[in-house]
């Protein structure tokens, strides 16, 4: 090769060797580079920032907005420790616990800029809401995981911002993930045909129902057990007892649109906060993880004036407008907040009491985004075994159900009455209490159906219908 290269010089010809031959070639120790490396990054810390939610509510917020949070308090005096402040940087965790009175863990941020001050402004940290928690821990919850037991924020020390180990941190995102968490007890099809006095048939049409219109009103007769099988449907959807995932309310005349949805309320100081109602609390809720079904349950549905305490929601209850595209302000709206909407995963389910003749029928417009499912009472051979395992024998098991079943066909036949007014299954559901049974049942009779009937036959003066209809609950010839 050299031969071929003469008129080359030695050095050149020495480096063209190396090339063709892929091996670099080092003239002197001048060319020799040290090998470039990247910064390592610094090392995530992990913190606990208690939020005030007079101020600040974490769950107004959507996943990715950011919140600023100053080192100082309104006084202009630094908060305690102000060292926290100093020391947080950008890509830390943060667990996000809203103080009195929520007293609950509701996200994971993230800090996105460390201590600096904005030309216009003060001090500051700026996070962002990186994720909600599956479960709001409670402070209870909190205080009984062994991890947590040298945990600052949980000590009583005073401050906003605290310290966590990686350990402390790991142990509260994976119980409010519910990545490592007691498991909650399943319910299955089986379990809901062992509580309830229905059939399966019975109870898979409800089922259907729900998934129809995501509404569902279960209405009928006192005690037939209507908000019992509410939150047994519920579970069954869910196929788990996860009661955090399920609100229960109940309507009454007072009942207002500030209380359901958002509106005005007195503060402890005298002036007034817009403050949210319960229905928004849960939805939002629902919207922040929509991998899981939540349940808002209403007790008593028609007791409240409905298009009043739904306002402008009521077009969104509809199945096929559960979607942001179908968003809206709220009559009462904060500012910056973006307009709101129901999610496809939330199922809200009604009772509704059929003998409340004196309220107003639900009007049309709410008939239409509901489906409405009739329950009837069961005194038949389900509640008589029910009844002999709580210890009732079984002759005083069967009878009285069978003399509760005329009394229905009495009421079923009585022009004033009809069958919104019989005699439900869960007057007879109350366990005995040491009682003999002869005892029980008479108790039942005295103090739950006498009055009932007097009440339906309150145009009776003299009372011999619903009289009648006691001694035959007992087994004894009416009075002449």
């Amino acid at each position: 090769m050299r031969a071929a290269y003469a008129d080359v010089a030695p050095a050149d010809l020495a480096r063209l060797e190396a090339v063709l031959a892929g091996q670099p070639h080092l003239t002197g120790a001048a060319e020799d580079e040290p090998e470039e490396t990247e910064d390592l990054p610094e090392p995530v810390a992990y913190w606990w920032l208690n939020i005030n939610p007079k101020f600040w509510k974490v769950t107004d917020f959507e996943v990715g907005q950011e919140q600023t949070y100053t080192s100082h308090n309104d006084n202009g005096n630094k908060r305690n420790v102000y060292a926290h402040f100093q020391k947080v940087q950008s890509g830390d965790l943060v667990i996000g616990y809203e103080t009195t009175p929520t007293k609950r863990v509701r996200a994971i941020l993230e800090i996105t800029k460390g201590l600096h001050t904005p030309e216009d402004g003060e001090e500051l940290i700026i996070l962002r809401v990186k994720e909600f928690v599956r479960e709001e821990l409670t402070l209870k919850q909190l205080q009984e995981m062994l991890e947590l037991a040298d945990a600052a924020p949980l000590k009583g020390s005073q401050g906003s911002l605290f310290k966590l180990t990686q350990i402390e941190y790991k142990a509260i995102e994976k119980r409010a993930q519910r990545i490592e968490a007691p498991p909650l007890p399943a319910y299955t099809l089986a379990d809901a045909e062992q509580d309830l006095f229905l059939s399966t048939d019975e109870i898979q049409n409800l089922q259907t129902a729900l998934k129809r219109k995501k509404n569902l009103i279960v209405q009928g007769p006192p005690g037939v057990g209507k908000t019992y099988v509410a939150r047994r449907l519920a579970w069954l959807q869910m196929k788990e007892k996860d009661d955090n995932r399920i609100q229960l309310v109940q309507f009454h005349q007072s009942y207002s649109y500030e209380d359901f949805i958002r509106g005005w309320r007195p503060t402890a100081g005298g002036a007034f906060e817009l403050a949210n109602g319960v229905f928004v609390d849960f939805v939002r809720r629902a919207q922040h993880d929509q991998a899981h079904d939540y349940f808002f349950l209403i007790d008593e549905i028609n007791r409240g004036n409905l298009s009043k305490i739904f306002g402008e929601l009521l077009m969104l209850l509809e199945a096929d407008k559960r979607d942001l595209q179908y968003a809206m302000p709220l009559t009462y709206r904060k500012e910056g907040e973006a307009p709101f909407y129901l999610p496809s995963n939330l199922f809200v389910i009604g009772t509704m009491n059929t003998a409340d003749r004196s309220l107003a029928l639900v009007d049309y417009a709410l008939r239409r985004r509901f489906t409405f499912v009739e329950l009837e009472p069961h005194l038949d051979g389900k509640l008589a075994a029910y009844l002999q395992h709580a210890g009732v024998p079984a002759g005083l098991a069967g009878t009285p159900l069978e003399r509760v079943q005329k009394l229905n066909q009495q009421i079923m036949k009585d022009r004033n009455l009809g069958a919104g007014f019989q005699i439900g299954h869960s007057y007879f559901c109350v366990p005995l209490g040491g009682e003999a049974p002869e005892a029980w049942w008479q108790a039942i009779v005295a103090h739950d159906l006498a009055p009932l009937l007097r009440e339906y036959w309150f145009d009776d003066l003299e009372g011999k219908k619903a009289a009648s209809a006691v001694a035959a609950l007992l087994g004894q010839t009416p009075a002449a």
